[in-house]
């Protein structure tokens, strides 16, 4: 072989090594890609499969809804209510004194109080960001609702992806909106932070309630308000 087709044979080796090479970088990506989209289409299929078994809790009003807040930011106690999706004292107290700190002090305007997530499970994790994603479109408290009304739903796997789709879709929310927050891991960092400023805060368990600086349980919860009000 002459040198001049020496040289165009190592330059159409060269070439082909580098095809290979850029095939090789592309695949992993593409791959990627076809798994996410897979796992997307496999969770609005489960979704379907499990709408039917999701409890719907009775609506109720609360006053003066800020996202995961409710009352007046300025009021003079503010309290943060340390909870889990998957604490069933948590449930109990949702369902229960709520509404009653709600009406009682909440919409006076003497109380402004936050949801903030204490998690220490995946899928608890996993129910707060969702929770947070049903927020982004203005359904926080209802969502909130609709998970502790199926926290004990033996119907369901628990509060896995296809679970959470099928509760925002009987919400009525955009599916296609609420999917993609929750897929793409967009409030993760958030119910992260949340859970180590309850932490911080020196809560060990949930639900415990932050009034004004002052830790309580939900039996002394309203004791904490009525002292920090000065009655």
């Amino acid at each position: 072989m002459g040198k001049r087709a020496d040289i165009r044979a190592r330059r159409e080796r060269a070439k082909r090594r580098q095809k290979f090479i850029s095939i090789g970088a592309v695949l992993p990506g593409l791959i990627l890609i076809g798994v996410v989209i897979a796992m997307v289409i496999s969770g609005q299929t489960n979704a379907e499969n499990v709408i039917d078994d999701i409890i719907m809790p009775e609506k109720h009003e609360r006053p003066m809804v800020n996202g995961s807040s409710m009352g007046d930011p300025n009021a003079s106690v503010k309290v943060n209510e340390f909870s889990n999706f998957e604490c069933g004292h948590c449930k109990t107290f949702a369902e229960g004194a709520e509404s009653y700190i709600a009406s009682t002090y909440i919409e006076t305007g003497d109380v402004y109080l936050t949801y903030v997530p204490f998690t220490w499970t995946e899928s608890a994790a996993k129910a707060s960001e969702a929770a947070y994603c049903a927020m982004d479109q203005g359904q926080f408290w209802e969502y909130h609702d609709v998970l502790f009304a199926n926290q004990t739903n033996t119907a369901l796997p628990g509060f896995n992806n296809a679970v959470l789709f099928a509760m925002a879709e009987k919400l009525g929310l955009d599916s296609s909106t609420f999917e993609k927050c929750l897929t793409s891991g967009k409030h993760s960092n958030q119910v992260a932070k949340d859970s180590l400023f309850a932490q911080e805060q020196g809560a060990t368990g949930t639900p415990t309630f932050d009034v004004n600086g002052v830790l309580v349980f939900t039996d002394g919860l309203e004791d904490a308000i009525k002292t920090a009000l000065g009655r």
